[in-house]
């Protein structure tokens, strides 16, 4: 899958690049025309280092993380929430990252989408 070299570029920004981003047009584009993978609760990034940074929106009855996971296959990544707590799982490096959610969810209702090396995943709140 090719990705556009302005959503690669925000990417390596950092925490907050999403929220920055979304004005640019190029990467508006890009975000609008990338296919959506429906994960069952699965999902994990290729690079051996990587730590997924993520942005977190309180979305009022829902919590929306972006997880920003470059060079990543759906099939690598696996997410579990908890009461309090998201943790995704990047199978190929072994690494756990454990997200504290800023209030209760319920973690049946884990939602994940990945659209080019970003993992979104939606919680309702309790």
């Amino acid at each position: 899958m090719s990705t556009n070299p302005a959503l690669r570029a925000f990417l390596r920004s950092g925490p907050g690049a999403l929220a920055r981003a979304i004005g640019d047009p190029s990467i508006r584009a890009a975000l609008s025309s990338a296919s959506t993978t429906a994960l069952e609760g699965q999902v994990t990034p290729a690079d051996e280092k990587i730590e997924a940074r993520i942005d977190l929106f309180d979305e009022g009855d829902e919590l929306v993380i972006i997880a920003d996971l470059p060079s990543t296959s759906p099939g690598d990544v696996r997410v579990y929430a908890y009461p309090t707590r998201l943790a995704i799982h990047l199978r190929h490096i072994g690494r756990r990252c454990v997200y504290q959610m800023p209030a209760l969810i319920q973690p049946a209702s884990l939602r994940c989408a990945m659209r080019n090396g970003l993992l979104e995943v939606r919680l309702d709140k309790r």
